[in-house]
């Protein structure tokens, strides 16, 4: 039955619990004399709003004595107190979330001032939602949780200067100056990093696992893992096209100890290291994707003077 249905002639018959909306419910038992079927109705009985009371009250809903309470609101005031009794209108024998609401706004429209916001205990509500704790031995030390965030922080900010040509020294992204349009770097990285942690990080930096050799010298040995690694993943997951471009790049560097420090006076930069480079012309967009350094007069050499490393490549 929907709560707008209004009859006049309906006979309550009994009072008991019925599911209803997949929950038990307190309900009355009504019946309409004016259908021959006799079907018994399962009403919530909040939701029912009775005109004429049955002499003869169901068990549950006999009126109870209230004491006599005295008032004393002002010294001077007359002693006053009630000796009618109160018609129980709050079901005590059936209780739950919706009922205990409804009894509540009954109460407030009653103008009876009710605590909403400190609840008895036994009408409190146990919050299931937090997990339970227990002690468990760590095994990983916190102070060490963040350190791959660092990393990745350390390598956006070596991505993010890559983007930007003839910014020398580094020191230059962390100055203190403003800004300047002619000289400098572009941007500031203090907000993102300090630049001692920068130079730890980057000072702590190895790009090899593989053990040196033991029978000769290798001064490439540092570089030779991830040179190799790159040619490899650009091989295996890189098709260039037809048009390609092979040649020499210089890698500036001014210190004439450097491993394969060389001179070519036809770069613009003719001392440091040089690079044999293959990048993928095509569309007006350049992609290295095969490296290569000159080992020149520090190539490795085995103790009978021969490559440690030949090349397949005949007199290269």
């Amino acid at each position: 039955m929907k709560r707008t249905h209004s009859f006049n002639e309906a006979v309550i018959t009994g009072k008991e619990t019925h599911r209803i909306y997949g929950r038990d419910q307190m309900c009355y038992l009504c019946r309409l004399p004016f259908m021959d079927n006799n079907t018994i109705y399962h009403v919530v009985w909040t939701n029912v709003s009775i005109l004429t009371a049955t002499q003869t009250p169901f068990a549950d809903e006999l009126a109870v004595t209230v004491t006599t309470i005295v008032r004393t609101d002002d010294a001077t005031a007359e002693l006053c107190a009630s000796t009618n009794d109160i018609q129980l209108t709050i079901n005590t024998n059936y209780v739950d979330s919706d009922t205990c609401a409804a009894d509540i706004a009954h109460l407030i429209a009653a103008g009876v001032e009710v605590d909403v916001k400190q609840p008895a205990p036994e009408n409190t509500v146990p919050d299931n939602t937090s997990p339970t704790r227990k002690w468990q031995l760590p095994t990983t030390c916190p102070c060490k949780a963040d350190d791959n965030i660092k990393l990745y922080v350390w390598l956006g900010c070596v991505f993010f200067m890559a983007c930007f040509v003839g910014v020398s020294p580094m020191s230059l992204w962390w100055s203190k100056k403003d800004i300047n349009q002619f000289e400098g770097a572009p941007f500031r990285l203090n907000n993102v990093m300090s630049l001692n942690r920068f130079q730890a990080i980057n000072n702590a930096m190895q790009y090899t696992n593989c053990p040196s050799p033991t029978d000769f010298v290798d001064r490439f040995h540092d570089i030779s893992q991830l040179q190799d690694a790159f040619n490899t993943h650009y091989t295996e997951n890189y098709i260039p096209s037809y048009l390609n471009c092979l040649d020499k790049s210089m890698k500036t560097w001014l210190d004439q100890k450097c491993p394969g420090f060389m001179a070519l006076d036809c770069k613009t930069h003719p001392f440091g290291n040089e690079y044999h480079t293959i990048a993928d012309g095509d569309d007006g967009k350049p992609i290295v994707w095969q490296i290569k350094i000159q080992d020149g007069k520090d190539c490795p050499m085995t103790s009978d003077n021969k490559h440690s490393f030949p090349s397949e490549f005949e007199n290269e």
